[in-house]
C-alpha cells in the first residue's frame, strides 16, 4: 500500500492537533485465562507513590538486563503479546496524570478510552502499537511516533500508577542506572468517557478484526482516489485516523463510516465514505463509496 506521509512536512503539519480530555475508570476484573490474577483498583488515597530509594524496582518489573555494552535492556520479543482489550480496559483506561513525562508540558493529562475525548483521538504525532502480558503481574504497552516508542507500564497489584520510559527496540534510551528515576504517572478519580454514536476506538476496531477474523490493515488502511486531479485520500491508524463509526454489524457483513483525507495536500478537504466488508468463502472483502 502506498504512503504519501513525509516524516518532516507531517511533524510540521502536525503540531498543531492538540487535545487531551479527561476519563477514567475502576478497575475491578476477574482472573484471566491466561494466567494473570486480576485485582480490584484501590481508591486514590491507598495508592503508594514509589520512592526514590525504589525506582530500581519499577525496571525490575519489565526484567530489565544491562548488555555487555552498559547498554540498559529488555527482552521485549519475548513477551506476550495481547488481543485482550478488557483486560487493557480494566488496568489502563483512565485519565492519568503527569502525562508531561511521556508527552511534553503541552499535555498534563493522558487520557485512554474509547471514546473520542481519548489521546489517540485527539493527537496524531502518536499511534498505539502494541499491548503485552510481561508477566503474572505485569502489563505493558507501547505507543511510537515518527521518531520514537515509549514503553508504559504497571503492576497489576498497584494500578494506580503507570511507568513510562523511552524505547529504542529493546533498549532503555539515555540514562545510567545510578542517577536515573522512571517516571510516574498516576490514575486520577475521573470517570471514564463512553463512546457515542457508535464510535469505534482503536481498541474496539482490533477487538472487531480478531472477533470477525479482518485483517486490522482492511479495517483501518483505507484509500480513495479523489475526483479532483486523482489525489489518493487516506484512512491508517496514525496519521490519518479519522473518526470510525459502526453502521451495521454481522457475522458476515460489516458496514462502518469514517473519512479519508490527506495530510499532505492540504488544500483538499477529506471527504466522507461507507465501507463494507463482506465475507465470501471465508474471506473478508472491501467496498468503499462516497456518502
Amino acid at each position: 500500500m502506498k504512503r504519501l506521509i513525509c516524516g518532516l512536512a507531517v511533524l510540521n503539519m502536525l503540531f498543531s492537533i492538540t487535545a487531551c480530555n479527561n476519563g477514567n475508570s475502576k478497575p475491578n476484573v476477574e482472573t484471566d485465562s491466561s494466567g494473570i490474577t486480576a485485582v480490584a483498583s484501590p481508591s486514590r488515597d491507598e495508592k503508594t507513590i514509589q520512592s526514590e530509594e525504589n525506582y530500581s524496582s519499577m525496571l525490575e518489573l519489565i526484567d530489565f538486563y544491562i548488555d555487555a555494552d552498559g547498554k540498559f535492556r529488555i527482552d521485549i520479543d519475548n513477551w506476550q503479546k495481547s488481543n485482550d482489550f478488557d483486560l487493557f480496559r480494566n488496568y489502563f483506561f483512565g485519565t492519568w496524570d503527569n502525562a508531561k513525562a511521556a508527552f511534553g508540558n503541552q499535555f498534563p493529562l493522558y487520557v485512554i478510552d474509547d471514546s473520542e475525548k481519548s489521546f489517540q483521538m485527539n493527537n496524531r504525532m502518536w499511534r498505539f502499537a502494541d499491548f503485552y502480558k510481561v508477566s503474572n503481574n505485569v502489563l505493558a504497552f507501547t505507543v511510537n511516533s515518527n521518531a520514537e516508542m515509549i514503553l508504559f507500564w504497571l503492576d497489576i497489584t498497584a494500578p494506580n500508577t503507570m511507568y513510562v520510559e523511552l524505547l529504542s527496540k529493546d533498549q532503555l534510551i539515555g540514562y545510567s542506572y545510578e542517577n536515573h528515576k522512571t517516571d510516574t504517572l498516576m490514575k486520577t478519580d475521573a470517570l471514564p468517557n463512553e463512546p457515542k454514536e457508535n464510535f469505534l476506538s482503536i481498541y474496539k476496531l482490533y477487538e472487531m478484526s480478531r472477533d470477525y477474523g479482518i485483517d486490522i490493515e482492511l479495517l483501518v488502511d483505507i484509500e480513495h482516489e479523489s475526483n479532483d486531479g486523482g489525489i489518493t485520500l487516506y484512512h491508517d491508524d496514525w496519521y490519518q485516523f479519522y473518526p470510525v463509526y459502526l453502521v451495521s454489524e454481522s457475522n458476515d457483513k460489516i458496514v462502518i463510516q469514517t473519512t479519508v483525507g490527506n495530510i499532505i495536500e492540504t488544500d483538499m478537504e477529506p471527504i466522507e465514505v461507507l465501507c463494507t466488508f463482506e465475507r465470501t468463502d471465508g474471506e473478508w472483502n472491501r467496498n468503499v463509496e462516497l456518502i
